[in-house]
């Protein structure tokens, strides 16, 4: 089926352990284990790994590194006492500088172009970021704007409001977060 298909699939996973996952699920689900690139995407931030080619073409390509607004290092930590598939970009969801570590963000727009794919339908684009979920948004302003997304799948939860974030941590407090959720302030 991809041998007829100029679909391609993009994932972005910026946790190492979560990534290193990622790839090994993958590439058992195409039958074909990852290899990490080397001069082929070689302007690449981050690890990247193609899973699977077609044609000399890599169709499923995945990358270690954030989506975000801008291209730019950032810093990024697991929330306190959670696993490390809760890795966020957002300072209100408990990132601290002394845990986390520095990763280089790409945007989804500068991503499509750098492959070759701008102007390319996205036909599904998935977000589950911790938080950071508008600033990915952003970071595809030009894709969704020309009507080229027709789908988005966004987790939409506690880290999108500091507001939110900040009362569940509270232990035995039923004090809202704000009076109505119109008040509530978001990243």
């Amino acid at each position: 089926l991809w041998n007829e298909s100029s679909a391609m699939i993009l994932g972005f996973e910026p946790g190492v352990h979560p990534f290193s996952r990622l790839k090994n699920f993958i590439g058992k689900a195409v039958g074909r284990p990852a290899r990490d690139c080397t001069a082929d995407c070689a302007d690449d931030a981050g690890s990247t790994a193609n899973v699977a080619s077609a044609d000399g073409q890599p169709w499923v390509v995945l990358r270690n590194t954030p989506l975000s607004d801008t291209e730019r290092t950032v810093q990024i930590a697991n929330s306190p006492g959670a696993g490390d598939n809760t890795a966020s970009l957002e300072r209100n969801y408990g990132v601290a500088s002394d845990r986390g570590r520095e990763v280089r963000a790409v945007t989804l727009d500068n991503e499509l172009r750098r492959r070759g794919l701008d102007g390319r339908e996205v036909l599904l684009l998935k977000v589950d970021v911790e938080g950071h979920e508008l600033a990915v948004l952003r970071g595809a302003d030009k894709a969704i704007g020309e009507g080229r997304v027709p789908f988005i799948l966004l987790e939409y939860g506690d880290k999108m409001s500091p507001a939110i974030w900040g009362a569940m941590k509270r232990r035995n407090d039923a004090t809202p977060a704000a009076p109505t959720p119109a008040l509530l302030e978001g990243p």
